[in-house]
């Protein structure tokens, strides 16, 4: 289940802003982000090998967002270690979305 008032909070965050983006290679996700400055700030997020599954067309970009906004954190997270605590509830909220989504709306193979 999607928790509403964590994804709508990261705003309050503080988090990295600007032009993001997610890339795929096998089950490692890398997420970039130009900030203001034209600084491409990146960070990768590696799920486990085990179950894949089978997602209807267009998931993709839904599951994307939730990386994207878990990379966002992690980068924050790199850059301001000292909010490492107050980030880490956030993170794991966007990877259950995550993993949620995927149980309800993709088929295990």
């Amino acid at each position: 289940m999607l928790r509403r008032g964590v994804v709508g909070g990261l705003a309050a965050l503080g988090l990295i802003g600007g032009a993001g983006a997610v890339h795929w290679n096998g089950n490692t996700a890398t997420v970039s982000v130009k900030d203001q400055n034209g600084v491409t700030h990146t960070t990768s997020i590696t799920g486990d090998s085990g179950q894949q599954y089978s997602c209807p067309a267009g998931e993709r970009n839904k599951l994307n967002k939730f990386i994207e906004a878990a990379g966002r954190i992690k980068i924050t997270q790199q850059e301001q270690p000292a909010r490492y605590n107050e980030l880490v509830p956030a993170y794991n909220a966007q990877i259950d979305a995550y993993n949620a989504a995927i149980e309800a709306d993709c088929t295990a193979q």
